[in-house]
């Protein structure tokens, strides 16, 4: 195939319950945006058997979609710059396969890209550490809103040029496990309600992001209150083992 634009592809189509595009030469495909915007009675996408090698651009592909799950293990990121709320409002999502997989390493954002996904319970993205996310600056209201959400898994992330971490997992009630092992947060300079509304951390968790926020040096306000902690919280933090760590360096 020649296709090289599915930009806007199928949106709008309402009433559109299957796409079956499993075995088709997609490789010289470079933008996907918009490609199933706004089909909320769409449950079913077919890419098995299909490689996509040149895609650059998968910004809203997915938006206000209706389907629980989606395998994107045949989709190679190499060349993708732009993963802008790509999942934002795909309320009934709870699987998509291969994701963790992905190459981002020309990704400059993943902003809004699982927000008001209100049946995700895990994310496991520690994957992309092992590619490399070298470019990634925006992760701002990445995971807002995913009520159901449990466990997030960020760990080792060295994304070293990252500056916006602005509500990433706001009103993420049921939020327990949060994984920043070895996450860089050097260049972030605003990470204000990063995490407003996640009353269910574990003290685990809340150890995690203390160790993560040791890297923050870029940050002028060092206050846990600005990233959304609870008064309950930030004192349990003063008894965990990287808050001696994280006090040194201003945060209180």
């Amino acid at each position: 195939s020649n296709i090289t634009d599915a930009n806007s592809m199928f949106e709008g189509c309402t009433n559109l319950s299957k796409v079956n595009l499993s075995g088709l030469d997609l490789n010289k495909l470079e933008d996907t945006s918009n490609m199933f915007r706004d089909c909320p009675s769409l449950t079913e996408i077919d890419f098995s058997e299909t490689e996509v090698k040149n895609i650059k651009n998968m910004r809203f592909m997915f938006i206000n979609c209706g389907m629980k799950s989606v395998d994107l293990s045949g989709f190679i990121t190499t060349n993708v710059t732009d993963m802008y709320a790509m999942f934002d409002n795909c309320k009934n999502l709870t699987v998509i396969n291969g994701i963790n997989s992905w190459n981002l390493n020309k990704v400059t954002t993943v902003a809004g890209m699982f927000t008001n996904c209100q049946s995700l319970e895990a994310m496991d993205l520690s994957g992309w550490a092992t590619k490399g996310i070298i470019k990634l600056n925006n992760i701002s209201s990445m995971f807002t809103d995913c009520v159901k959400l449990q466990n997030a898994n960020l760990s080792g992330w060295y994304s070293y040029n990252l500056v916006n971490a602005t509500k990433a997992f706001m009103n993420c009630s049921n939020l327990v496990t949060v994984n920043m092992d070895g996450m860089n947060l050097k260049k972030v300079a605003n990470m204000m309600n990063m995490f407003t509304g996640c009353t269910n951390l574990s003290n685990e968790s809340l150890d995690s992001i203390m160790g993560a926020l040791v890297t923050a040096t870029t940050t002028s306000n060092k206050k846990f209150a600005n990233l959304g902690f609870t008064a309950d919280q930030i004192t349990t933090m003063t008894t965990l083992i990287n808050y001696a760590n994280v006090n040194a360096l201003g945060w209180s």
